[in-house]
């Protein structure tokens, strides 16, 4: 699910689409995001980013998956301890 590299962490997760509402969910060491947008011309891709720049206030991008449902996130400026105590907010 996370990787650690020098001031960057790469995050795996999978995606569902055309949903009601935005909500992440952590099941069986897996990130689950289900996001509103359907994914059409990038536009859940687009959601995907904004939402997770929004979340961890740090420059994210998608790095891999771009029309897959498994996707990787490079987000930029941060350790895996940091990452891992926002998920861990999630949890709760």
């Amino acid at each position: 699910m996370l990787k650690e590299t020098k001031n960057t962490v790469y995050i795996t997760v999978t995606v569902g689409t055309n949903r009601s509402e935005f909500r992440i969910n952590i099941k069986n060491n897996k990130l689950l995001v289900f996001l509103k947008e359907k994914p059409i011309k990038g536009k859940a891709n687009e959601e995907l980013v904004k939402q997770f720049t929004k979340l961890f206030k740090k420059p994210v991008c998608l790095v891999a998956g771009c029309k897959s449902k498994n996707k990787t996130l490079k987000i930029e400026c941060t350790n895996k301890g940091e990452v891992l105590e926002i998920l861990d907010k999630i949890k709760r």
